[in-house]
């Protein structure tokens, strides 16, 4: 069992640690509030990245006639630029309101709650990464993530919470859309 999990820890499992450590660094020193907005933009980030990433490529590739291993680049660029918008569309606000409103929770919220936010936005950016490495056309990085301890579960959790989002929210006013079934595909060519 544990020789097992040994064997499975590799670069992913290490940049994870790093950026999770990183995150809840950051969390507490900036405490809950400033949180609140970088875990929005995380779920927001999740959402238009998984939805939109292979429609938007669709229609890149129909324009540019990309085949082959070309064809992946355009899809991992697109997503990680709807990540980006994801995450950019908060931090316009974020600034504009610890600006002008000096706000700050208890000392206990903000710097535990800021904490727990950390950790959820650790594990969201760092699943959004392993996506992103998963969409590649790299197949050096698309094995690292399915070999890993940590690469499956990650973008599991993050494919679990598009799916939470369109189950509950998007699909019910976003009547001509569908749920992006890229993701499972490449979800199930993780655990192969």
């Amino acid at each position: 069992m544990l020789a097992e999990i040994v064997n499975r820890l590799n670069w992913i499992d290490l940049v994870f640690v790093i950026l999770l450590i990183r995150t809840c660094y950051v969390a507490i020193r900036n405490g809950f509030l400033v949180e609140i907005f970088k875990i929005s933009g995380s779920i927001l980030a999740v959402y238009l990245g998984c939805h939109y990433y292979a429609s938007l490529a669709g229609f890149f590739h129909s324009r540019l006639g990309a085949e082959g291993s070309s064809a992946a680049f355009p899809e991992t660029l697109l997503f990680i630029a709807l990540c980006s918008l994801g995450y950019g569309i908060f931090i316009l606000p974020r600034r504009l309101l610890m600006r002008f409103l000096k706000i700050e929770a208890a000392q206990i919220l903000n710097s535990w709650g800021g904490f727990l936010l950390g950790l959820c936005r650790g594990v969201l950016f760092s699943g959004l990464l392993f996506l992103a490495f998963s969409i590649s056309a790299r197949d050096y990085l698309h094995s690292s993530v399915a070999q890993s301890l940590s690469g499956r579960g990650l973008v599991d959790n993050v494919a679990g919470t598009y799916g939470w989002i369109w189950n509950t929210v998007m699909s019910k006013f976003m009547h001509g859309e569908q749920y992006n079934a890229s993701l499972d595909i490449i979800r199930d060519s993780l655990n192969k």
